[in-house]
């Protein structure tokens, strides 16, 4: 894996860290005007998803959180 591969990598864990750390909300309040929501997507072990990192090659039924960016 490149060097570039693995600093992309890393930051993405670190956003998704960030984005778990906030409160977590139903899919009804996630796109509410006005607000700044990420969305968590967890992938079960093993998903080619996971590898390839593009959602079309899922073959999982992945976990979807939704997390609300308060301000």
């Amino acid at each position: 894996m490149s060097l570039d591969r693995k600093m992309q990598r890393r930051n993405a864990q670190a956003f998704a860290k960030y984005a778990r750390s906030l409160p977590q909300v139903p899919i009804s309040e996630a796109f509410r005007p006005g607000t700044v929501t990420h969305m968590v997507i967890a992938h079960d072990p093993g998903c080619k998803a996971e590898r390839t990192h593009n959602s079309f090659d899922c073959t999982c039924n992945p976990d979807i959180l939704f997390h609300r960016q308060g301000f």
